[in-house]
């Protein structure tokens, strides 16, 4: 046994105590040592992970043991500090002698990723009193989800498309690859750039056209730790209108045309002629109904104020208004039938310019 053991062994105090000899020995503080169980490929976002920390000449009454993740306690004195039920703890006594202070994480996150301490912490004291400590890193491997542009998209025949894929590098070797869902169409090429190391992206020019209608992309990124993971996105489907090509269906102005529209004028005069004729017909009889009431009016009057009975010329003015006003009505009778004819006359005129142009129609 060397001198440095025996000076972290035992310190001898001599003593005299009524005639005996007392020993005063302090011990060797614990050693650490830590580890992550868990196989780097599988340190996968989702998976699950497990580390030890294991204290040698460690006597739980003096000493504890302490979990931190970058400066922040997650257990200590055997009772969980952290609210997080993703992570778990257990702690192995053996023979006063070894312990052994388990950590298990599941459903891993990127976050999840950091430096570890286990501290050996005297129970009597403050966490600042530590006598024995060890670190591990853990790096949790993740794949970036790719962004792709454009998505569902509809354009014309002819627009210019800057078709592109990107994705972080992460912290593993990552591979992004463009596949074409659609075979039918041309077959396109695709760049690869790096933006500062931290980005890869995938670029494509396309010009659109019918047979690159509903074309669909879909971009993965894989990587070599674990090939059997992906994450994807899509670019499209690109739905491509044809252009319509814009003509003058307007027919030119011609003779024949002007014929077409020769009926729809002549039913408009014939309309606007019969309703002038029906108005001067009714004029025609509120005139005469007006006449007979004030001759008769006036026969009344002439009757009353007359104290001659033996005047003939008063007596036959009476009968001669009446005899004027029978040739007013039979003159009013005659123009009535003359418009009546008029308008036979005018429906005539029209049924036969519908014939005619009916003809002509036919005939174009």
């Amino acid at each position: 046994m060397g001198p440095k053991t025996l000076l972290y062994l035992s310190t001898v105090l001599c003593l005299l105590n009524a005639g005996r000899i007392v020993l005063a020995v302090t011990a060797e503080p614990p050693t650490l040592a830590a580890e992550i169980l868990t196989p780097e490929s599988d340190r996968q976002e989702g998976g699950e992970l497990h580390m030890k920390c294991t204290a040698t000449n460690y006597d739980f009454k003096i000493y504890t043991l302490e979990w931190q993740k970058d400066n922040i306690t997650l257990r200590r004195n055997e009772e969980t500090n952290t609210s997080d039920p993703r992570f778990n703890f257990s702690t192995i006594h053996d023979m006063h002698i070894v312990t052994t202070e388990l950590l298990g994480i599941t459903d891993l996150y990127q976050n999840d990723s950091g430096t570890y301490t286990c501290n050996v912490v005297l129970k009597e004291t403050n966490s600042s009193n530590i006598v024995s400590s060890v670190q591990v890193m853990l790096s949790v491997f993740y794949l970036p989800f790719p962004v792709c542009s454009p998505g569902n998209i509809s354009v014309a025949a002819g627009t210019e498309l800057k078709l592109q894929c990107s994705s972080e590098v992460g912290n593993q070797q990552v591979n992004i690859t463009v596949y074409q869902l659609q075979t039918n169409s041309s077959v396109f090429t695709w760049s690869n750039e790096s933006c500062d190391g931290d980005t890869i992206i995938l670029r494509s020019n396309l010009t659109a056209n019918m047979t690159n209608n509903g074309i669909t992309f879909i971009c993965i990124v894989t990587s070599q730790v674990s090939p059997y993971i992906n994450c994807s996105c899509y670019i499209g489907p690109i739905t491509v209108a044809e252009l319509s090509m814009t003509t003058d269906t307007t027919p030119p102005i011609n003779n024949k045309t002007t014929k077409a529209h020769t009926p729809g004028r002549n039913s408009a005069i014939i309309g606007s002629t019969a309703a002038a004729g029906v108005i001067l017909i009714i004029l025609i009889i509120i005139l005469i109904i007006l006449c007979l009431r004030r001759g008769l009016f006036n026969k009344k009057q002439s009757s009353e104020n007359n104290t001659n009975p033996t005047s003939t010329a008063h007596l036959a003015s009476p009968l001669d208004k009446m005899a004027d006003l029978r040739r007013t009505m039979q003159r009013v009778v005659k123009q009535a039938h003359t418009q009546v004819r008029y308008l036979d006359i005018l429906s005539d005129t029209q049924a036969q310019l519908v014939h005619d142009e009916q003809k002509n129609l036919s005939l174009v």
